[in-house]
């Protein structure tokens, strides 16, 4: 005889507890105890039952061995077959659990791609922000610097405004900005320290205004000094010109008595010159053209030295170019030939060695080209300078040139009577 659970429909084995309510019904006791939990009744006829009016009952079942048993075989067998039931269902909840999470699945996926794209669009725009939030953050801090910049450099402008009112302004405007900013003693340090300054570089520039001017009166003394000397200079130079002058025409008057008295070689032109050359002032000496051997050949003029013992003006000469008009010596004059001494119509003489020895002797004789010889004709020749460039001379030698060139004429006068 087989018997079973009415509530799990499972058959009783001897290790199974088994409970019996009081209208005799039997159940496991795990079934029973969850039906009372819902239901006071009995299962099987709903006859009132509480916990307290089950009864626990024992089997006495007799061991059997034997593998063939029906009953134990057919419990296997249902056993078994319910375990196949229940991995069926199973199998079938994890199938269709499974096609429930491959559909959630894709949609998961579908979802995180949507999700992955806008956390990429997110981190985009985060390191976007980011990077504003930062330049904000840079321009904040230069807006600040900015500002405390402006503040700094209010103060600083207000200061200067200050400083310049009390350096430029008058006195009640320097007594307003004192006692405006009197309540900071840095600020009335500031202003102390810019007078001082201001005060010193007054007293620098009045002591060296005073050194210009005391250096610009001296000046001033020594320009007058010198004004006064240029004065008397020049006061004196036109008096030496006026003497110059007197004397230039005193001198003419005197060269053209002394031509009219050449022109006619009377006994009377003779005294008058006699008496010209006595009154005219004479050069202690006076070159001769001839004596140089090369005229063309410049020379340096000695040193011009000054006459201190004249009256009217100091007179520069020199030794050069001015000799008294005497009789020069005859040691390069020669008495002029013969008319007939070099005729070329009279052939030349035979001359002995004596005549030879005195021919080259006399360095003024020379061969004609005709077989004979001829005198040298020797004529005065004028004294080259040397070529200077033209300053200004003062009037002492301008005179002393003049002076110069009237003796040149002397001497041609001279070199004249010489030659006849």
């Amino acid at each position: 005889m087989l018997v079973s659970c009415s509530i799990c429909s499972d058959l009783f084995v001897s290790a199974s507890e088994v409970f019996t309510t009081t209208c005799g019904h039997l159940f496991h006791y795990v079934c029973l105890v969850e039906w009372l939990e819902r239901s006071k009744t009995c299962p099987q006829c709903r006859y009132k039952t509480t916990e307290k009016t089950i009864h626990r009952v024992y089997f006495n079942v007799q061991t059997n061995d034997e593998p063939d048993d029906p009953n134990a075989l057919r419990n296997h067998i249902e056993n078994l077959k319910f375990k196949i039931h229940l991995k069926d269902t199973d199998i079938k909840n994890a199938r269709e659990e499974n096609n429930t999470l491959k559909g959630r699945n894709v949609k998961l996926r579908d979802e995180y791609k949507s999700i992955e794209s806008k956390c990429s669009s997110l981190e985009m725009s985060l390191s976007a922000l980011k990077e504003q939030m930062r330049f904000m953050k840079q321009q904040c801090s230069e807006a600040e610097e900015a500002r405390t910049e402006t503040r700094r450099l209010r103060a600083h402008l207000e200061t200067l405004t200050n400083v310049e009112t009390i350096v430029k302004g008058t006195v009640s405007e320097v007594e307003e900005v004192l006692n405006n900013g009197s309540d900071c003693p840095k600020t009335l340090a500031t202003y102390v320290s810019v007078l001082k300054r201001e005060l010193q570089a007054v007293s620098d520039k009045r002591r060296r205004l005073r050194e210009e001017l005391r250096v610009a009166q001296s000046e001033r003394i020594h320009l007058r000094n010198e004004l006064a000397g240029h004065a008397t200079a020049l006061k004196r130079l036109e008096e030496d010109l006026d003497h110059s002058e007197a004397e230039k025409r005193s001198l003419r008057k005197k060269v053209t008595e002394l031509e009219q008295a050449i022109l006619s070689p009377t006994a009377s032109g003779q005294s008058a010159l006699r008496r010209l050359v006595a009154e005219s002032p004479a050069p202690p000496r006076l070159t001769d053209p001839r004596d140089d051997q090369n005229a063309d050949t410049p020379r340096v003029l000695p040193k011009a030295k000054t006459l201190d013992d004249s009256p009217y003006l100091n007179i520069k000469s020199s030794s050069v170019g001015l000799t008294p008009l005497r009789p020069t010596q005859n040691s390069n004059l020669r008495a002029p030939a013969r008319p007939g001494g070099y005729s070329i119509f009279k052939k030349a003489r035979l001359t002995t060695a004596s005549s030879n020895v005195a021919t080259e002797a006399r360095p003024d004789l020379a061969f004609d080209g005709m077989g004979g010889r001829s005198k040298l004709d020797e004529f005065p020749v004028p004294r080259l300078a040397m070529k200077t460039k033209n300053k200004p001379r003062p009037a002492g030698l301008v005179n002393a040139a003049k002076l110069k060139k009237a003796s040149g004429q002397m001497l041609k006068i001279r070199s004249y009577f010489d030659a006849s």
